[in-house]
């Protein structure tokens, strides 16, 4: 259990840092996540840029505590935040709101049941390790490397999904036609 909760804290560290990261960095990517929270539609205006920033602070807070080994508060921090993200992606999508995923920075990716399974998921992972690190053991040096790497890679694959699926979804067959030489314009 101890590589559990080791690989989920680097899990959740991952996806947290990506996470903040891409809406700190650069000139304008914290204004268009706030935009982009304006779009859900579920907030009046003058709430929406203190709840963005309220967000990017609660992301940094999961990394932070993570980095001074307050695992469980982070764990919590996750859930809570795990858990409403996913409660929003079903309101936006419930009430028919077309809006795109900035979880991770620029996307034109809409919500769908992708991101409210991988909230869940991530959240059920960190309830999973926040039960599971009851135990002081402490595992070898190359268990923790590996699984330090595994949560890594899951945390790259989980910030990279809709990327990856939008590779993987076959593109719209369009019926071939035999470009005419003779110009329209120029006869």
């Amino acid at each position: 259990m101890v590589y559990l909760a080791i690989g989920v804290q680097c899990l959740l560290g991952t996806v947290f840092v990506v996470s903040s990261w891409t809406k700190l960095v650069g000139r304008h990517s914290f204004r268009e996540f706030v935009t982009s929270v304006d779009d859900l539609g579920l907030l009046p205006i003058r709430w929406v840029r203190p709840i963005a920033w309220l967000v990017v602070g609660g992301e940094l807070g999961v990394c932070g505590l993570l980095l001074v080994r307050a695992v469980e508060l982070a764990y919590v921090l996750a859930v809570f935040l795990l858990v409403a993200f996913a409660i929003v992606v079903a309101l936006t999508r419930r009430r028919g709101v077309s809006a795109t995923c900035r979880c991770f920075g620029a996307s034109t990716a809409p919500f769908g049941r992708r991101h409210i399974v991988r909230n869940g998921a991530l959240a059920a992972a960190a309830l999973v390790a926040a039960f599971g690190t009851q135990t002081a053991a402490r595992g070898s040096t190359g268990g923790t490397a590996v699984a330090m790497l595994a949560g890594l890679l899951v945390g790259v694959v989980v910030v990279t999904l809709d990327d990856i699926l939008d590779v993987l979804r076959p593109s719209p067959v369009r019926p071939w036609r035999p470009v005419d030489t003779k110009s329209r314009v120029h006869g």
